[in-house]
């Protein structure tokens, strides 16, 4: 019984009484043209805290701003298409992440992780029928850590069911600064 009390201390303790290290990025991500009539450059921004609990695990919580656009149609619950005139909007989608850092002997820092992504519905006119929903994610990347700077070199799979403008995959880059 003493043996396996020791154990779960020698587990436990480390993580406990670690030094806790923090990040705060801000980031863009979901790059793109549009060239309906005149060539337009957009794109997606937000920010991030990350917090680790041991060397190897951290958890982190960032909100993006996500500009999209509907369909120029809407399918009723009869099956019938509706024209309708397309109109764009913004979302504010919320992650939380936990992440597995991996050691390496360089400044190149990669980590996996899973989490949870809510996007809460668009103020746009009801008849477009877009949801709140939640949708669970895989997330991988690579931060380049230079001392207390960092580039943050991320994306996230999306693994569930989704609304039409939530892309399936998003690509970002960041900077970092650990305090």
């Amino acid at each position: 019984m003493r043996t396996a009390r020791f154990l779960v201390l020698l587990l436990i303790a480390p993580a406990a009484f670690a030094q806790q290290r923090n990040d705060f990025s801000v980031f863009v991500s979901n790059f793109g043209v549009s060239t309906s009539q005149n060539t337009r450059w957009h794109v997606d921004y937000g920010a991030a805290v990350n917090t680790s609990f041991t060397p190897r695990f951290s958890a982190q919580l960032s909100a993006t701003s996500e500009r999209h656009h509907t369909y120029p149609y809407v399918v009723d619950s009869s099956g019938y298409i509706n024209q309708v005139d397309p109109v764009g909007f913004r979302t504010y989608p919320i992650d939380l992440t936990g992440r597995f850092h991996f050691f390496t002997e360089s400044r190149w820092k990669p980590f996996l992780g899973a989490g949870l992504r809510y996007v809460a519905a668009p103020h746009v006119d009801s008849q477009f029928g877009l949801q709140s929903h939640l949708t669970p994610e895989a997330v991988g990347g690579v931060v380049f850590q230079m001392r207390r700077i960092g580039i943050v070199f991320e994306g996230k799979q999306l693994l569930g069911d989704r609304e039409y403008y939530d892309s399936m995959f998003k690509a970002s880059v960041g900077m970092n600064w650990r305090f």
